[in-house]
């Protein structure tokens, strides 16, 4: 029902008081007035002058002006007459409220009825004054600017809540997708203790267990069971705990305390199907500040409710089954391993043992042998003819033989069984060579070819074993005389290694009938020969090319054949000078000092050479500097983590060893490294 004229003056009356202390209400900057009256116009003015000095009137009086001022913009108040010829005020009301609903707008007018200011009013004009009434201008004014100022603020508190309410629900619908792309089960549940009269008068019993009140949607595809069972049923969780791991899983999650508010676990649960599922539970307990914990340890039956907490557990429930029958299978390979070894050392102990007793049992007669035979030849036997003369040579070759075969044989099982050891002190390579050189020369020179050496001055010294590497060189030499044909050569050469001169070289180059590429690969490998030529008449094991191989590999060296058939060959191998320069290299990349410096301690006492990096930014700088032979690598590491350094690594560099140690091994990181 619509107010009369008196109580709408009560009102007004009243208001003054009511907005006079309003300091928050702006001013009118820019006020549009309707009038067609050039004396009720000026009035209007004065009135509104008085009272917002600064505020600027803009006047007009017929629909283009008004439509204009309009669309201009930055209007804050609209008055207007009510009759006004052509233009009046209703149908500049109804064009008001299309261009700029929110303004006020209010009717000052000399003859306006009740009905007509109802009219007015449903139509959308925020108030009306009467202009023999000019005194409630002004309150009229003021009360229409704080109601559109509050109506702007509640607007925009409004938008604000409903840009919330939004932004909630997109939290939401984010948390929960991100919840349910975890590759395990989050959960959240309430302890729940309870009490139960015990077998013994006076006495209870307790019993442990969890309510949980969220858990994600992987539950159902990793056990097969329906998430509100989870929530609906109080006992599920433990119902379907593997029974010897029940107790323990209870136990851990319902005895988390304030000192102790996390624990990681493993055990079983049994899925719908029937299988059992081995997962890894990280728990912790929430507790707000200054709440109790939920299992206070008060004596007494039942526990005081006032020391009942509201304490929460949280965590994350991660499939590890196929990792356990990793380890079962990891396991029983161990066992049978250590049952292989220990079977492995008994024969290798037994072999041991036969061939201690064959260097005794062959070696003394056979020295024997051959010392009479010397004997004989020495004519302190008595005097000898020809005949028995080259018997006796033929006897004693034979014997000699016998000794080389029967040494390389024992130095073969020395090696395969780890008793060879190095005597290395620093020796002059270029000068055993010679020695050796000088010494094989009259053999050489039996089958009519030449022996040369080319040995590059002012060599350096190198690490050696120099018995051993004498033995590397005789046997190649000897190999070279048996396969090179009379009138051929043979040159013996030793100098720095090109473009590595860390290294040393030996090369045994003839001009013998070569070797087929497809025996290249096997010449080293033990009990291998080749027969071809004028040595198939000659006499061996096949153990002399293997021993040069192992032996130069001890030295820390490597060995190698270039040939061509009916070209010769050339044996080739390299050894270090120092010992220090077969220290591998390593790269350790990791953000974390206290870490980084553990291992470089560690390596560094197991003779490695040790280089760090706090990322993996750092690393790849570090491995264009220089290669190294192997790489630990972080995964969880700030600016470029694990599986991206890895990446990067393997498009660089391919197959160099990487070796990823990391305190996530079930997370998506090592899964994303192990793709590379």
């Amino acid at each position: 029902m619509a107010l009369n004229q008196t109580e709408r003056e009560s009102k007004i009356v009243r208001e003054p008081r009511k907005l006079s202390g309003l300091k928050s209400m702006k001013s009118p900057r820019r006020l549009l007035l309707l009038e067609d009256n050039p004396v009720d116009a000026e009035l209007l003015r004065r009135t509104l002058a008085a009272q917002w000095p600064d505020c600027e009137v803009i006047q007009v009086r017929e629909e283009a002006g008004f439509l204009a001022t309009l669309q201009s913009g930055g209007v804050d108040l609209i008055l207007s007459d009510y009759r006004m010829p052509g233009f009046d005020g209703p149908a500049a009301l109804a064009l008001a409220r299309q261009e700029c609903p929110d303004t006020p707008f209010l009717f000052v007018s000399g003859a306006i009825g009740e009905e007509m200011a109802i009219e007015s009013l449903r139509a959308g004009a925020t108030d009306y004054v009467l202009k023999d009434r000019l005194a409630r201008l002004v309150p009229a004014l003021r009360r229409a600017l704080k109601e559109t100022e509050e109506a702007a603020r509640r607007k925009l508190a409004e938008e604000r809540l409903r840009d919330s309410v939004t932004a909630l629900e997109r939290s939401v619908r984010r948390h929960e997708a991100l919840v349910n792309s975890v590759d395990g089960i989050v959960w959240q549940a309430d302890p729940i203790l309870s009490f139960s009269a015990g077998p013994e008068p006076g006495k209870c019993q307790k019993a442990r267990g969890l309510r949980f009140t969220f858990v994600s949607q992987q539950a159902e595809r990793l056990l097969g069971y329906p998430v509100r069972r989870w929530l609906e049923e109080p006992d599920f969780w433990q119902q379907h705990i593997h029974p010897e791991d029940r107790d323990r899983a209870l136990s851990i999650c319902t005895e988390l305390t304030s000192e102790n508010q996390h624990k990681s676990f493993e055990y079983r649960m049994v899925a719908a199907d029937g299988y059992v599922v081995w997962l890894r539970d990280i728990v912790s307990l929430r507790v707000e500040p200054g709440e109790p914990l939920p299992f206070s340890s008060t004596p007494g039956c039942p526990p005081d409710p006032a020391q009942r907490g509201r304490g929460q557990l949280q965590g994350i429930m991660v499939e590890i089954t196929a990792r356990k029958k990793a380890e079962e299978k990891v396991r029983r390979i161990q066992a049978e391993l250590e049952q292989t070894n220990r079977d492995l050392t008994r024969r290798n102990q037994e072999i041991q043992n036969f061939y201690h007793t064959l260097s005794h049992e062959l070696k003394t007669p056979l020295t024997s042998a051959r010392e009479f035979i010397s004997i004989v030849m020495d004519g302190l036997a008595g005097p000898l003819n020809e005949t028995q003369a080259e018997y006796l040579t033929i006897a004693r070759e034979s014997c000699n033989q016998l000794r080389h075969c029967i040494n390389d044989l024992l130095d073969a099982t020395r090696l395969e069984t780890g008793k060879l050891a190095l005597e290395l002190k620093p020796a002059s390579l270029a000068a055993l060579a010679q020695r050796v050189v000088t010494t094989m020369t009259p053999r050489a020179a039996a089958k009519n070819i030449s022996l040369g050496q080319d040995i590059q001055p002012d060599l350096p010294e190198a690490s050696l074993d120099e018995r051993r590497m004498t033995q590397i060189i005789t046997n190649l030499l000897t190999n070279a005389i048996k396969y090179t044909p009379s009138g051929g050569g043979i040159v013996v050469k030793v100098s720095e290694a090109a473009g590595r001169p860390e290294l040393l070289q030996v090369s045994v180059t003839d001009t013998g009938c070569g070797i087929p590429k497809e025996e290249q690969e096997h010449i080293f490998d033990r009990l291998y020969q080749i027969k071809a030529g004028d040595a198939s008449t000659e006499q061996g094991v096949g153990l002399g090319l293997y021993l040069c191989r192992e032996l130069v590999q001890l030295h820390g060296g490597n060995i190698w054949v270039e040939s061509e058939p009916g070209a010769g060959s050339r044996f080739i191998f390299v050894v270090p000078r120092s010992q220090e320069s077969l220290r591998s290299n390593l790269l350790v990349i990791d953000d974390d000092p206290a870490t980084v410096e553990m291992l470089r301690q560690l390596l560094t006492a197991e003779q490695y050479n040790v280089r760090t990096a706090r990322n993996g930014v750092e690393g790849l700088q570090q491995m264009r500097r220089q290669t190294p032979d192997l790489i630990l690598l972080d995964l969880a590491m700030p600016t470029l983590n694990g599986p991206a350094t890895l990446k990067e690594i393997r498009k660089e560099w391919g197959e160099i060893p990487v070796i990823v140690h990391t305190g996530f091994a079930d997370g998506d990181l090592m899964k994303q490294a192990l793709a590379y």
